[in-house]
């Protein structure tokens, strides 16, 4: 097997792309088990919870989890409901792979340090070089010809919001 053949490339056509990463699965490490579950949860959840949005738009409460979850989230409306649902499906499969994870490396350490999968042992602080940002002349006179126009484009977006309300 040659290099081409583990690192297909992405560029060709879709048809030949699916069919080389196909071709390349039992090559694949545990690491892409974790993020594929998450990519196709994410996608099942987005798709699912859109197609019941469009199949039940009206208003009204059918079952008592319904009126509970409505009750809680001020949803006036089912698609309303499973909008905000669509939107928490991030967390919720972070949460779930997070601890999926932690079950799968909690007791398979190495001598070496090493866990099975990659994962982020030590957090590192963030935020260590932020400040304020250095602005040269340079940069002030790229921008100053178009600050008429960010303004404006800032007025409209404001009013804009302000006329949506908290309807969604």
């Amino acid at each position: 097997m040659n290099a081409d053949d583990l690192n297909p490339s992405t560029r060709a056509a879709s048809y030949k792309v699916i069919i080389n990463t196909l071709k390349n699965l039992p090559n694949t490490k545990l690491d892409a088990a974790f993020g594929i579950t998450g990519l196709v949860s994410l996608y099942l959840i987005r798709f699912t919870f859109d197609k019941l949005s469009k199949k039940y738009p009206r208003r009204g409460k059918d079952s008592e989890l319904s009126a509970i979850l409505q009750k809680y989230l001020i949803c006036e409306s089912k698609a309303r409901l499973f909008f905000f649902i669509n939107i928490m499906r991030n967390g919720f499969v972070l949460l779930i792979l997070t601890l999926a994870a932690w079950l799968y490396c909690r007791d398979k350490k190495s001598k070496s340090g090493k866990y099975p999968i990659k994962i982020l042992t030590n957090v590192p602080a963030g935020l260590k070089h932020i400040g304020r940002p250095k602005l040269n002349k340079t940069l002030l006179s790229a921008l100053a010809p178009e600050l008429p126009v960010a303004t404006i484009i800032l007025l409209l977006e404001h009013i804009a919001i302000a006329k949506c309300g908290v309807n969604l």
